[in-house]
């Protein structure tokens, strides 16, 4: 018998398509667009529509804005292709002896990729005047940074040294890409890489 043509995707009513292999991506890539205009301009139907899916499908997969929003973040950072490895190898005592320098490497990396940049922006502008926003801040700078290089370090102040990096990495963030101020927003990467590493470094070692 011949072999039938492959069948597109089955369609919801209103010509929307249901859930298929790609569908998920095919959400992140439409959220990543929409975040990047910002938090608050972002909807759940306008996603969906983007996406051409239902929005009881954003619903069933991320459980709804913030959980589509926490599952960009987690796509820009890549935790097991960029910081979970560092960590991982920094654990396991086959890392460099400066982990400063390598977090402010890997942290940059991602705002000069500008399609892992735009979801970080959109946070960090929408935290200011939105809680649900801030909330994913709070918790994704918690569970990335905090905790993972808190769990690294030595002492009582471990997890405040580990703040305290996070803050510092951050704030230059705002004030390079998103604030852009000069010089520090025209200064070259390396430069700003190893500077700010020698800060992130100073916190870490306590």
């Amino acid at each position: 018998m011949p072999t039938s043509a492959p069948q597109p995707p089955a369609r919801r009513r209103g010509g929307r398509r249901g859930g298929d292999a790609d569908t998920r991506g095919d959400i992140l890539r439409a959220a990543r667009e929409h975040f990047a205009r910002g938090y608050e301009a972002t909807s759940v139907r306008a996603v969906a529509r983007a996406a051409d899916v239902d929005p009881s499908l954003i619903v069933q997969y991320f459980g709804g804005k913030d959980g589509l929003f926490k599952a960009v973040l987690d796509g820009a950072v890549q935790p097991h292709e960029g910081m979970g490895a560092v960590l991982a190898a920094e654990q396991a005592g086959i890392g460099g002896d400066d982990l400063g320098h390598t977090l402010a490497a890997y942290f940059f990396g991602i705002w000069e990729d500008p399609a892992r940049r735009h979801p970080f922006q959109a946070m960090l502008v929408s935290a200011a005047s939105n809680e649900a926003a801030a909330t994913v801040l709070r918790d994704f700078v918690r569970g990335e940074v905090i905790a993972r290089v808190g769990a690294l370090l030595d002492g009582d102040d471990a997890e405040l040294r580990a703040e305290l990096a996070g803050s510092q990495l951050i704030g230059a963030a705002l004030v390079r890409y998103v604030y852009r101020i000069p010089p520090l927003c025209d200064a070259p990467l390396d430069d700003v890489v190893a500077r700010i590493g020698r800060a992130v470094q100073a916190y870490l070692a306590g």
